[in-house]
């Protein structure tokens, strides 16, 4: 039997598992991702969220500062030079029905009440604001994200960018099934009705957020406060939406999210699109490829590792997770994805949460074929792309 026959073979047992919330192995993590692979060939309509992308950082700390070559200002900054003129820049961030994570780390961290974490994690956590000390959620996540958004916006350079294009800059905040805040902070007087009207994706993408809580909710409606993944997942979306949303070559919507799985929106930047990805099944990080890890890609991360059942190799009580990482790329070669593993695995805490890197896997997917290697398992695949209907080229 082949080694793609045994994957689909272990895929349904492998699911129910993920449904109930366990740790897999990394092989069984492989097969959940190979059956969704499957599903993603049978869509017949495309994205609601074409023209839409996110940088995806913990807490949207973004950390802009000039002094320093490890920070995400080189990601915001492609993200507003690849938004159409009178497109929009979107702070979102999530709270109450799923309170964000690393909001509640900063609290404890402010409270002296935050254990031992990675120095990535604690630099992350220096970029959200005191103020979310004391309050209780959502209001705590609309202060940060409104924090956030105003970091941006004042920003020389990226002020000059926002109104050379006449950019919309927004912040929003995700807390219930029907609430969800929307306020143009460059728009004074601006409804969300008008928002809407003037920008129609984000409407398409606020009914995307309800019907995800939905979903959540009915999957996981006793767990709520339970992030859970069987994988982690590093890639750059601007790369990967050159393949799976390639007629849309700038955004009409862009911006920086969190990486929280359970309200994360379901763009075609990456593995949730690609895979179909329910809510609360993978952790989502966002890196430049080519580039330096920055402190809000490792600190986001190693988050993980420590907290995200399912994946929390780091844990010291409780069931271990299986750190199961999943580098992404456009490319079957991988050899970008390589080269990821690579500076992934300079850092100590990565080469023990995966165990020496036994349980990084690289993917490669440049709409003609998936190609799925991990070292540790002998497994080197190719599965081709024949989908129902050619989404990428609709």
């Amino acid at each position: 039997m082949s080694d793609l026959a045994l994957i689909r073979g272990a895929a349904p047992d492998a699911k129910r598992k993920v449904d109930a919330r366990q740790t897999v192995s990394v092989f069984e993590s492989i097969s959940v991702l190979v059956e969704g692979f499957d599903r993603f060939q049978q869509r017949t309509l495309p994205s609601s969220l074409s023209g839409v992308s996110f940088s995806r950082i913990a807490g949207q700390a973004c950390c802009l500062d000039h002094s320093h070559e490890h920070t995400s200002r080189k990601e915001i900054l492609r993200i507003l030079q690849s938004i159409k003129p009178g497109g929009v820049f979107l702070m979102l961030g999530h709270g109450g029905i799923a309170k964000c994570g690393a909001v509640g780390a900063k609290q404890a961290l402010l409270a002296g009440q935050l254990g031992h974490e990675p120095d990535p994690t604690r630099r992350l956590l220096d970029y959200i604001p005191d103020e979310v000390s004391g309050k209780l959620s959502p209001d705590a996540e609309k202060v940060n994200a409104l924090f956030q958004a105003q970091k941006i916006l004042d920003d020389p350079e990226f002020k000059a960018i926002i109104e050379q294009k006449n950019i919309t800059f927004v912040w929003s905040v995700c807390y219930g099934l029907n609430l969800m805040v929307f306020d143009a902070l460059n728009r004074p007087g601006w409804s969300t009705k008008k928002l809407f009207e003037r920008h129609p994706k984000l409407l398409s993408l606020a009914l995307q957020m309800r019907k995800g809580l939905q979903k959540l909710t009915s999957i996981d409606s006793e767990n709520l406060d339970e992030h859970y993944a069987h994988a982690a997942f590093l890639y750059d979306p601007m790369v990967m939406r050159k393949v799976l949303d390639p007629l849309e070559t700038y955004l009409d919507i862009g911006g920086v999210c969190c990486v929280d799985a359970r309200v994360a929106p379901n763009t075609p930047d990456g593995h949730k699109y690609l895979f179909r990805v329910p809510p609360n099944r993978t952790f989502a990080v966002t890196t430049m490829a080519g580039a330096p890890f920055s402190y809000d890609d490792l600190g986001s991360l190693f988050y993980s590792f420590g907290h995200v059942k399912g994946i929390n190799s780091l844990t010291h009580h409780g069931d271990p997770g299986n750190g199961h990482t999943v580098v992404l790329t456009a490319d079957p070669s991988l050899q970008v994805a390589q080269m990821i593993k690579s500076q992934l695995l300079a850092q100590p805490t990565a080469v023990e949460a995966t165990c020496g890197g036994e349980a990084i896997t690289l993917m490669g997917f440049d709409g003609k074929v998936l190609r799925i290697v991990n070292q540790s398992l002998a497994l080197d695949l190719e599965i081709g792309y024949i989908p129902k209907i050619n989404l990428l080229t609709v």
